[in-house]
């Protein structure tokens, strides 16, 4: 049930307030505490706590700047960071002593902060911080002690950055077992949301979420920062030969994890009676891996996985029993065949997570393949242009980060002009509010609207029962730590938590200032307020650039980079040829495009039901795409079951048919058409339907005289099987994709 409706919005109020799965960040938080607690303290001992709560917003902004990465990085960004936030501290302060002049110099300053986004969300983060502090100084530090005041807060943010990256800085492998830890972590919840597969009434597709195109990101991450950090080239340390194991071993691993979950859904269909038994073994797993990722980022032992060798071999045991029975029926021996095969994909994941539980034990023992050593760079997607190129690209109406900065930029000139003629006091709390409120997709800023306006209400009125409790200025130095050390902790687990911490920290810091009382609180509120309307109503009418125009693009792009996948993997099969490195990269490229186009389908939805279009229909398309990529990726797990033999008749001509239906819906989506040609798959796939009847028929006359002798008539029935279970899956889907698709290109 929805708890706050708009009209044509649907806004779920516990969306914005959920926590995300992350941990409390602690080592973050203490860190914090400490850097704050510095500046403050000097400047209290001094007898200037004014000066010290500077030093001390020096640090902050210095420390919100790191956005993670090797240490290398992280020192790179907290410099560019410092340095960008003491410079606006500068410049606005100069530029405060003309309102026109203000204005002018606010607006091209937020614009070329707006344009940062194209550089990477490091530019981005240090951008949005620059104009932050900018609107601040303009809005409290004359042009006389901006100099001093930009001096200090570069002391406070050098502080910050040498006790991030010097004190602070404990382990030099920490960063990548941050990384490979994380992938783990994604891998027990794919798993955890695929044990809802064996419910029988959950849908297909739940366990089918962003996690997957996550991943991608994740592993991509992971090695860059493993390819960062080590700079020995005589050899690995047993620490990056934990790490790089763990981190090769997670590629592995989810695709294991896809063609188990996509097998799972078969034989918990089939086979109804062995869903407890399922759930307990996807259970374990998920748990090992969870296990798997708290050593990886602790540098323990891990734990044996007791409970998955149990559940292992208890449904093995289920297995053996029913492969026992010696009269068949020709679905019976479908259904078996199915579950041999789950049982194969079940014991390689198992074996993948027990290898690495032992390398992670025992590293010592574990030697590295020649292969393995030093891994090359994964090649990427697309080529990287200079940041002139990126720019001048950009510097048009067409361009959506464009549009955003000029909105941004206008309305936060709007908004501070309009409160310095009304003669508001700290009316730079609009301006800045909208600043850090605005989106550029309009449900991303009716979400972050909510979140702010939610923990800004609650962090006032906790600021202003401080502001009337806690008139010891010592006593507010302490709080401003505690404040620091609860913000930073909480920060990654929701935004608007993070906000409940952050009103009412720089709420006291405002009084060593003595910038106001316990009511500069309540003003605080609804300036917050009035500024989260201002955002969504400018949104709405200024340049918007709505989801529904984009996505038939995105959706195209995205089905034929699915369409490569299929192909590639198939030619395995034709060919009778083993996997190819090509494989590894076509898939990433499928991987990524069903992450953005899931993306988009997000923002479609927080978008106003007026402007979304045929929403159903988009989400179906995005749903199945993400399914025909997991399902061709079990078909690519399954490809290491090809033999010598020739492939099965029909499967070539099947092929270009899918192959066909599915350009055929790229058009159709981009031209906003009607499909060209009718589909005919499900008659091709009847003359391979035959052929892998005709196999089982073969197999059960040859079991009635001997069960046990394997025959090729055994290894291909254990190829062409499943192979033909997951062709009809994937016919399945583009049929739905066709009819979704066929709905969109008429809605127009």
């Amino acid at each position: 049930m929805h708890v706050l409706r708009l009209p044509g919005l649907d806004l779920d109020l516990r969306k914005e307030l959920r926590l995300t799965r992350t941990a409390p960040a602690i080592e973050s938080g203490l860190r914090g505490a400490v850097a704050m607690a510095v500046p403050i303290a000097v400047g209290l001992a001094a007898g200037a706590p004014a000066l010290g709560s500077v030093a001390a917003l020096g640090c902050w902004f210095t420390l919100l700047a790191d956005i993670g990465g090797t240490y290398s990085q992280k020192a790179r960004s907290m410099w560019a960071g410092n340095l960008a936030v003491s410079t606006a501290i500068l410049m606005g302060g100069l530029a405060a002593r003309i309102p026109v002049v203000t204005w002018l110099v606010t607006f091209a300053w937020v614009l070329a902060g707006g344009l940062g986004s194209l550089f990477g969300p490091t530019a981005a983060q240090i951008s949005l911080l620059a104009s932050v502090m900018f609107l601040i100084s303009s809005g409290v530090i004359g042009p006389v002690n901006s100099w001093f005041q930009a001096g200090l807060c570069l002391a406070g943010g050098a502080w910050a950055t040498l006790l991030s990256l010097g004190v602070w800085s404990i382990h030099p492998n920490r960063p990548v077992r941050e990384a490979v830890s994380r992938l783990y972590i994604t891998l027990s919840t794919l798993l955890q949301d695929g044990a809802a597969a064996v419910e029988p009434a959950v849908d297909e597709t739940p366990w089918r979420s962003q996690s997957l195109g996550e991943f991608t990101q994740q592993l991509e991450t992971a090695r860059q920062v493993w390819a960062a950090v080590r700079t020995k080239r005589n050899g690995l340390s047993e620490s990056e030969r934990q790490l790089l194991i763990a981190q090769e071993n997670a590629q592995q691993s989810v695709r294991s994890v896809v063609a188990y979950i996509e097998t799972l859904g078969v034989i918990a269909r089939d086979l109804p009676d062995l869903r407890a038994t399922l759930l307990q073994l996807t259970t374990a797993f998920a748990t090992t891996a969870g296990e798997l990722a708290a050593s990886i980022l602790k540098r323990q032992r891990p734990a044996a996985p007791v409970t998955m060798e149990a559940a292992l071999a208890n449904l093995n045991d289920v297995f053996n029993e029913r492969r026992t029975a010696t009269v068949m029926e020709r679905d019976e021996y479908r259904t078996l065949a199915s579950f041999a095969k789950f049982m194969r994909h079940a014991s390689l994941l198992a074996g993948q997570f027990r290898r690495l539980a032992e390398v992670l034990g025992r590293p010592e023992r574990i030697r590295l393949d020649t292969a393995t050593m030093f891994p090359g760079a994964s090649v990427p997607l697309t080529r990287r242009t200079n940041a002139g190129q990126i720019l001048r690209a950009n510097l048009t109406l067409r361009s959506v980060p464009f549009r955003h900065a000029l909105r941004v930029a206008f309305l936060t000139v709007a908004t501070q002009a309009a409160g310095s003629l009304l003669g508001w006091q700290r009316s730079y709390w609009i301006p800045i509010t909208v600043l850090i409120i605005m989106k550029a997709d309009y449900g991303g800023t009716i979400s972050r609207a909510i979140q702010r306006t939610i923990g800004t209400t609650l962090g006032g009125l906790i600021a202003a029962i401080l502001a009337v409790g806690v008139q010891s200025v010592a006593l507010q130095g302490v709080l401003i730590a505690i404040l620091a050390f609860v913000a930073f902790t909480v920060r990654p687990l929701n935004y608007a938590i993070f906000t409940i911490a952050l009103t009412p920290l720089f709420m006291v810091m405002a009084n060593l200032l003595d910038e106001g009382d316990w009511r500069v609180s309540l003003l605080r509120i609804g300036y917050t307020v009035l500024g989260g309307m201002i955002c969504l109503a400018g949104g709405y009418i200024l340049l918007p650039d709505w989801e529904r125009t984009r996505l038939p693009a995105q959706v195209a792009k995205t089905i034929r980079a699915n369409l490569t996948y299929f192909q590639k993997v198939m030619g395995l099969y034709i060919s009778r040829s083993g996997a190819s490195a090509e494989i590894d990269q076509v898939h990433r490229a499928a991987e990524v495009e069903d992450a953005n186009a899931s993306a988009a389908a997000q923002r479609l939805l927080a978008e106003p039901r007026h402007q979304r279009g045929d929403a159903e229909s988009w989400i179906t398309l995005v749903v199945y795409l993400r399914g025909l990529t997991n399902s061709t990726t079990t078909l690519a797990e399954h490809a290491r079951e090809i033999s010598d033999g020739s492939a099965l008749p029909g499967l070539s001509e099947l092929t270009a048919a899918i192959a066909g239906a599915l350009e055929d819906l790229a058009q159709t989506i981009e031209n906003k058409q009607k499909c060209s040609t009718l589909f005919q798959l499900d008659k091709e796939f009847a003359r391979l339907r035959a052929e892998v009847e005709r196999l089982h028929l073969a197999r059960l006359q040859e079991r009635s005289a001997d069960a046990d002798t394997v025959t090729p008539t055994v290894s291909a029935v254990r190829e062409n099987t499943f192979l033909s279970i997951e062709l009809d899956q994937i016919i399945t889907k583009v049929n739905v994709l066709r009819d979704a698709t066929e709905r969109v290109a008429g809605s127009g």
